[in-house]
């Protein structure tokens, strides 16, 4: 049987950029930048290290390139992929032309290019999703386009609404599904359209209203079975036609009233096997011809009469085997022909002599492999041909690129690899950087062809190996150098032949073992040297014969156990990462000392007690990162600080709340790494959406999140004098705080004792000692326990003349995400000019332009600009009159 396959020229200056967020809105549910022109691996990320502008990563991959999505179309002459890439979420497992340089898709699939499409889709010349939308219920599998119909097989039972059991007819223009219904009792696995026939074959006892076993032929108006019946007695999975011979190929015996193995040639008018016998020796998977060249690919390893494995020519005159033979490694699903060439498709590594990952363009009068080479970086399960391209399609997201073993570095710039290039010969759990040198531990034997048993030296800059070779018998989770010493931790009990179970030292210079360190009884998942001390976490429930459970940590001076002893209920400990006197700590387990912690928690590093921070994660939290004030964790979750979050959240390092930042990984995805670098996060792991687009194993997003020191700070003039509004993100942050008023945004400043009260939205104070017309700075200066001073702001208000001048009044409701109504006052009968402008100054709507007769005034503004709705965020209202200008902000929050 076959296999189974601020710069702000209004009037609000910020003094500290990373206020800038705070003074104005909140974040956006789904607000992030991905960085699409980033490369990403065939394989899972297990660890990253950043260095400079380069960021080295290593895991179980083989290659690294641009990500596609699972389909792309190909120059037929240079292999290059063609843009846009089509981004397509899913599989693909069928394209066809359509005849004016796009390409009908099917599969199983969800989206393209960003648009909704289940199962099938359109792709014009351009690359562009069409209209056509026919919404199959479940998975395409083939694909075949006569005139102006597209007949469609797979496993669906409804097509555009319509109950269509495994095969439909599509109008090509419209998407509509035509009245052609010929309802197979079975699966279809190949079809072909001859004319006013649509031969097709698979597995089914009934077709077309009439029992027919497994192959049938259909008439393309009416859909009902002709009388053409060669009843083979197993399965058909290819199909080819050339004048009045149908060909078929699958893993019958018997077929058209003749035995006949896998193989057979019918007559198109009787269905009867004609005398044409290649015998093959196992099954057939496909059929194509080309001239007097049969073009067979299968199981086989014999086939008219010559040894021939898996792909072969055979003549069409007398079943004999050419002398073509590109010879494959394994198995071939799919052939198609265009002039000279011969597009395979299947499971093979190598054909035609060269390597080639699943694809290969061939020669047809010689069977080597031509240079063309996609390299796509997963299965294969589509193929579609023209003279000038050719759709791939599958199970993949990167095509192109370069072959990358476990280990590869990319430029933080541009996206792309760098030649560094050592080639583990096994996976790689862990990078430690340090001067120049990049130490790898895990489970591979070999670097670059030269024997390296489980760690290695590598030079940062050329990926040279460095001659440092420790030998240990069994895999390294994790390395820490510390001067001289290298420390590393694994599942190893012996380095260089000499007992060292689970958590040894390494001289940096020579690669011998060091006596250091009391003895742990089981295998630490990590360590991390912080200051004098190495905190270590893992397995283990006893170091130094001291009971220890599952987390410990050891004077790296003298190798002396201390005693910070915080205790955790199992030893799925996998990540240890320092934030000032914090150590977040996580992995898999229940309970941290006496309390109740859900995979996450953050220890105080020098006692070990257990705070209140408590973002509470439903699955295992396998990686940390503190970056920016804001912690990131990855795991295996689904819920986490009472928010849906895939594997990815960003917390707030004072409530351990989730921060709105969504990086929306898919479902059941994982990550394992993570690293910050030119004010980007990346994450490392197993997943194949980043961003709710294609994104393999790892991405880079540019919009990092931080918690919010100040939420609001905003002052609006009122008809009393002048009324501010400030929240703080996290009111315990600070033990106290002033405003402070000047009449230049310079200063000085003083202290200003007004009226204050509170609110949900934080704190009101009221400042009525303003003048008319006259301009007020303020800012807050605010303190926490350590007596450190923060200084937010300056804003600035203008108050109202209440003598009948012109000026500005009350902003309300400011946030909102609903119509914000604005006060204003005409002096005199004059013409006034009342505008939205953004943060850089930019006009984005007009709500007043006229003359105004004297007296108040109110505009409404909906949140509308010259081009649809604004994007949420901080905008000004600016109010010209008699050469004068007013400002008023206004916070947009949807």
């Amino acid at each position: 049987m076959r296999p189974a396959r601020p710069s702000l020229a209004l009037r609000l200056f910020v003094s500290n950029a990373s206020l800038i967020a705070g003074l104005s809105f909140p974040n956006p549910s789904h607000a992030q930048i991905l960085r699409e022109n980033f490369w990403a691996p065939n394989g899972t990320v297990i660890s990253m290290a950043v260095s400079g502008n380069t960021l080295y990563f290593g895991g179980g991959f083989t290659q690294i390139g641009p990500v596609t999505g699972a389909g792309v179309v190909v120059d037929a002459a240079t292999g290059a992929a063609v843009q846009p890439y089509p981004s397509i979420i899913g599989s693909v497992n069928a394209a066809a032309p359509d005849g004016s340089g796009g390409w009908f898709i099917g599969g199983l699939f969800s989206s393209v290019r960003g648009q909704a499409r289940n199962n099938l889709a359109h792709l014009d010349a351009a690359g562009n999703v069409t209209s056509w939308n026919p919404d199959a219920n479940y998975e395409v599998s083939k694909i075949r386009v006569s005139g102006g119909t597209v007949y469609v097989a797979g496993g669906f039972w409804m097509v555009g609404g319509e109950a269509r059991q495994g095969l439909a007819a599509i109008n090509a223009s419209t998407g509509v599904v035509t009245s052609w219904n010929p309802a197979s009792e079975g699966q279809v696995l190949d079809m072909i359209v001859s004319g006013s026939v649509v031969y097709v074959g698979g597995y089914f006892s009934q077709i077309g209203g009439q029992v027919r076993n497994n192959l049938a032929a259909l008439s393309t108006t009416t859909g009902n079975a002709t009388a053409w019946n060669p009843s083979p007695d197993d399965g058909i999975t290819g199909i080819a036609v050339s004048g009045s011979i149908v060909y078929v190929g699958g893993n019958f015996t018997s077929i058209g009233g003749q035995s006949r193995n896998y193989l057979a040639a019918l007559s198109s008018s009787t269905g009867n096997a004609t005398s044409w016998n290649p015998d093959p020796d196992a099954w057939v998977d496909a059929v194509a011809v080309s001239g007097s060249a049969v073009y067979v690919a299968g199981g086989f390893t014999q086939i008219g009469g010559q040894a021939r494995a898996f792909l072969a020519a055979v003549n069409s005159s007398n079943g004999n085997a050419t002398s073509w033979n590109p010879e494959p490694d394994t198995n071939v699903y799919e052939i198609g022909v265009s002039g000279t060439t011969v597009y395979a498709r299947g499971d093979f590594t190598t054909i035609g002599g060269q390597s080639r990952n699943g694809i290969a363009a061939l020669s047809s009068s010689n069977g080597t492999a031509t240079a063309w080479n996609p390299m796509p970086g997963g299965a294969v399960y589509a193929l579609g041909v023209t003279a000038t391209f050719v759709f791939v399609g599958g199970q993949f997201d990167i095509v192109g690129g370069v072959m990358r073993s476990n280990l590869a570095a990319l430029d933080l710039t541009t996206g792309l690899a760098t030649p560094w290039n050592p080639q583990a010969d096994d996976y790689v759990d862990v990078l430690e950087m340090n001067s120049g040198v990049v130490y790898v531990g895990g489970g591979f034997t070999a670097i670059g062809g030269t024997p390296r048993s489980k760690i290695a030296a590598i030079d940062a800059a050329s990926g040279a190996l460095n001659v440092w070779a420790p030998a240990l018998d069994d895999q390294v989770r994790s390395i820490e150098r510390v001067g001289g010493i290298v420390y590393v931790s694994g599942r190893f009990t012996t380095i260089n032949g000499q007992s060292d179970p689970y958590l040894a030292a390494i001289d940096a210079a020579t690669g011998d073992r060091i006596t250091w360190g009391p003895s742990v009884n089981g295998f630490p998942y990590t360590i991390l040297a912080n200051g004098p001390t190495l905190f270590i976490a893992g397995e283990f429930t006893s170091v130094g014969g001291l009971a220890r459970s599952h987390l410990a940590s050891i004077d790296i001076a003298t190798g002396n156990l201390t005693s910070w002893n915080p205790g955790a209920n199992t030893g799925s400990i996998t990540s240890l990462t320092p934030s000032g006197s914090t150590l977040y700590v996580s992995g898999y387990f229940a309970t941290i000392g006496t309390e109740t912690r859900h995979h996450i928690a953050a220890l105080d590093a020098a006692t070990g007690a257990v705070g209140p921070w408590n973002p509470d994660a439903d699955g295992g939290v396998w990686v940390t990162l503190v970056s920016d004030g804001t912690v990131y964790a990855g795991g295996n979750f689904t819920v986490i600080a009472g928010e849906l979050r895939n594997s990815l959240v960003a917390l707030d390092p004072y409530t351990g709340e989730a921060l709105p930042w969504d990086p929306q990984l898919n479902p059941y995805s994982s990550v394992s790494a993570l690293a910050a670098a030119n004010a980007s996060v990346i994450i490392g792991g197993f997943f194949g959406l980043a961003g709710d687009v294609p994104r393999p194993n790892l991405a880079v997003f540019t919009d990092i999140p931080t918690a919010t020191l100040l939420a609001r700070f905003d002052a609006a003039a009122i008809s009393t004098g002048i009324e501010l509004h400030w929240r703080f993100g996290n009111p315990r942050q600070f033990v106290g705080c002033e405003l402070e008023r000047s009449a230049a945004s310079s200063g000085p400043w003083q202290k200003l004792g007004v009226e204050l009260s509170e609110s949900e939205g934080g704190t009101i104070a009221m400042d009525r000692n303003v003048e008319g017309g006259a301009t007020y700075w303020y800012r807050l200066r605010a303190w926490d326990g350590a007596d450190k001073v923060t200084y937010f702001g300056p804003l600035s208000a203008t108050a109202v003349a209440m003598t009948g001048g012109f000026a500005l009044g009350r902003v309300a409701p400011n946030p909102s995400d609903e119509a914000t109504h604005i006060d204003f006052v005409v002096g005199r009968k004059a013409p006034v000019r009342l505008s939205v402008v953004d943060i850089q100054g930019r006009e984005v709507a007009v709500l007043v332009d006229g003359e105004q007769s004297a007296g108040s005034h109110q505009a409404t503004w909906s949140g509308e600009g010259r081009s649809g709705r604004v994007a949420p965020g901080l905008y000004f209202f600016r109010y010209d009159a008699l050469g004068q200008s007013w400002t008023a902000r206004v916070v947009r929050t949807r």
